[in-house]
């Protein structure tokens, strides 16, 4: 599996399972909320039906009190004039939007109703609110009565001029017909039910064909506690709707449970909100999924990339290591050959030194003496040279070789170079040509001890690679860059052994050798060339070599330098 499928999988994954974690969430809570919604509205439906009765108390109070003044009502009961009296009431009645209004005499006889014209003569000294009428109170009470089943009633004396009670007035509101459930029902848009015990007996609610559901009875155990005075919750079903109800008491005068209140909403809204909820809800968490992949495609692509590139990173890095490490294995063993080269090259001079001055000491003649003394100093002169080396090494590797310029004839130093190297090349037999370029400047700046170091350093190497009898040629030029400044260029030529492409790549390498082979022959420390780069390069120039087996080698250096006019 690549690095982006891992990482994507895992990403996609979970951003399924968080958004549909917070889709799950966000359905139950909103469900939660609905269902509490409902209970609320439907509890605040319920106090408005009880606000809504104490108004029709205290309208029905004022309107009682209002007609039992009336002095026209009064002279009508006195005088016991029925006609007149239903004329009154009738129209005190429709002017104060009364539902009902009968007109009883001292003894709680009845002279009229408005609502049931042709019934009078019967006692309503049961009803609570006539009974308190009677004895000169003003009440307003919930009352189940004789031709209306459950109204809000008022009761009120009637009065005479000498303040004697000559009559009682009772009003009020019908609650067993549909006007009092439609009226809640427009102000709380739920359903309600008014019942007397168990039985319904006004309803905003239809039944299957059409017609409301007068006359129904409540469930036995709902109208049981609420008949005892408990409020219930309930999910009902009703004609095949649910609907979430709370039936209430309702409580008449001396806190006598005189029926009960149903107040409804059907849950099919609810469910239906629910299911629009999920549907959207679904829709939406589907098109963040769809975000959340595409982000965790383009997140994973970046990554990938990073991760690539790191990995390229370290992989070069791994490389460059094994590289360096490779580099440090190669120094190692270089400076173990360096050290056992060292350790023959100086062994070599220190032995001929002790030999040669125990010979020395032994010679009784003046010429065996001084050949002693030649010997020794020949050894001491090559142990001199060695021990130089190492110490430019040691200076170029810990970086405080330093170059002390100043102004000198080049044409006196190539003398000094041909004087130190002279018997060198006649020992072998070679012929050695200088040529120096008619342009290079009688004076110029720079360091000629360590550029003679530099020079002395390729002659000794091209007499010593060179066979006897070969020829080595050393040539100069000058390449003006204008009037103070120019590059000096120096090319060393011989007709030697050569050296191979590969042997080339690491000549100049501290503790090399073109062939590790060649101390056992020719000698060396393996630093003179490495030094001689150092010395060049500090001299803002640079040394290479162009060579071939067999054919000899050029090895050409360049040096900037700067013209001296003193």
């Amino acid at each position: 599996m690549s690095i982006r499928q891992r990482i994507l999988i895992p990403m996609i994954t979970l951003a399924i399972l968080c958004c549909f974690a917070v889709l799950l969430a966000s359905i139950i809570l909103y469900s939660t909320e609905l269902d509490e919604a409902l209970f609320n509205s439907t509890d605040v439906a319920v106090n408005v039906a009880h606000r809504e009765i104490e108004d029709l108390k205290a309208k029905a109070h004022i309107a009682a009190i209002g007609m039992s003044t009336n002095l026209n009502l009064i002279e009508a009961v006195r005088n016991n004039d029925r006609d007149e009296i239903a004329a009154i009431a009738h129209a005190l009645k429709n002017v104060t939007q009364l539902d009902f209004c009968t007109i009883l005499d001292n003894e709680g006889t009845v002279f009229m109703r408005t609502h049931d014209s042709n019934r009078h003569g019967d006692s309503l000294t049961g009803l609570s609110h006539v009974k308190s009428a009677l004895e000169g109170k003003i009440e307003s009470h919930l009352v189940r009565g004789a031709t209306i089943e459950l109204g809000v009633m008022a009761g009120v004396p009637i009065y005479d001029t000498n303040d004697n009670i000559i009559g009682v007035v009772s009003l009020g509101f019908r609650l067993d017909i549909q006007d009092f459930a439609f009226r809640i029902k427009e102000l709380t848009d739920c359903e309600v039910k008014v019942y007397i015990d168990d039985k319904c007996i006004s309803s905003t609610i239809l039944t299957d064909d059409g017609s409301y559901a007068l006359g129904s009875r409540a469930d036995a155990d709902i109208s049981q506690r609420v008949l005892n005075g408990e409020a219930v919750f309930d999910r009902i079903k009703l004609f095949g709707r649910e609907i979430l109800a709370k039936y209430e008491p309702l409580y008449g005068v001396n806190d006598e449970i005189v029926g009960m209140i149903f107040v409804g909403h059907y849950t099919e809204d609810s469910l239906n909100k629910t299911i629009f909820f999920i549907v959207s809800g679904t829709i939406i968490t589907l098109i963040v999924v769809i975000i959340c992949i595409f982000v965790a495609i383009i997140i994973s692509r970046y990554v990938e990339r990073r991760l690539d590139g790191m990995m390229d990173d370290l992989r070069e890095t791994s490389s460059q290591l094994e590289i360096a490490l490779n580099e440090a294995n190669a120094a190692s063993r270089s400076k173990s050959i360096f050290l056992a080269n060292m350790s023959h090259e100086m062994r070599t001079p220190l032995s001929a030194i002790t030999g040669m001055t125990i010979l020395g000491k032994k010679a009784s003649d003046a010429e065996g003496k001084e050949l002693a003394l030649n010997k020794i100093n020949d050894a001491s002169s090559h142990l001199l040279d060695l021990v130089n080396d190492i110490l430019d090494m040691a200076r170029l590797e810990s970086d405080r070789l330093e170059l002390s310029p100043a102004p000198f004839n080049f044409k006196n130093m190539l003398d000094k170079v041909l004087n130190i190297i002279y018997f060198q090349a006649e020992e072998k037999n070679h012929t050695l040509t200088v040529s120096t370029g008619d342009n290079i400047p009688e004076q110029i700046i720079g360091d000629d001890k360590r550029l003679i170091q530099v020079i002395v350093s390729i002659l000794d190497n091209a007499i010593k690679f060179t066979p006897e009898g070969g020829t080595i040629s050393l040539d100069s030029s000058w390449t003006e860059e204008n009037n103070e400044f120019g590059e000096l260029r120096i090319e060393v030529t011989d007709s030697g052994i050569g050296i191979s492409p590969e042997q080339q790549e690491k000549m100049f390498d501290p503790f090399e050798q073109a062939d590790s082979g060649m101390d056992r022959r020719y000698g060396g420390t393996g630093l003179g060339l490495s030094i001689a780069k150092y010395i060049v390069e500090l001299m803002g120039g640079r040394i290479w070599v162009e060579s071939e087996l067999g054919k000899g080698s050029k090895f050409i250096m360049t040096i900037k330098t700067q013209v001296s006019f003193n």
